[in-house]
C-alpha cells in the first residue's frame, strides 16, 4: 500500500496559526491590526467626510439643474438662456 502525500491545508494569516493551534502569534496579529486601524481612523474618517459633503453638493447641484431644466422662461430676456434641447454632460476626454 502507498502513503499518499500529506494533504495541503490553505490558510491565510492569523486564521491559519489559530487552525494549527498557536494561539498566541494569533492574537498578536489581531493586537497588530487594531493598532493599525486605530492610528489611521483620523485619516480613514477625514476622508470618508469629505466625500460625503461632496456627494451632498452634487446632489444638491444636480435637484438645482434638473429644477432648471424644467422651467418655462417667459421674460424675452431669459428665452435666449434656454436651450432647445435637453443638457448632456459628457465625462469622455476630448480628443
Amino acid at each position: 500500500m502507498a502513503l499518499s502525500p500529506p494533504r495541503r491545508r490553505s490558510c491565510s494569516g492569523g486564521h491559519c496559526l489559530a487552525e494549527l493551534g498557536t494561539k498566541a502569534p494569533f492574537f498578536a496579529i489581531v493586537i497588530i491590526e487594531t493598532i493599525i486601524t486605530a492610528s489611521l481612523r483620523k485619516r480613514t474618517d477625514a476622508v470618508f467626510n469629505a466625500t460625503e459633503h461632496a456627494l451632498q453638493d452634487l446632489q444638491l447641484l444636480s435637484a438645482l439643474l434638473a429644477r432648471l431644466e424644467r422651467e418655462q422662461f417667459a421674460s424675452p430676456a431669459c428665452r435666449p438662456l434656454r436651450p432647445s434641447s435637453p443638457l448632456t454632460i459628457s465625462l469622455a476626454p476630448k480628443p
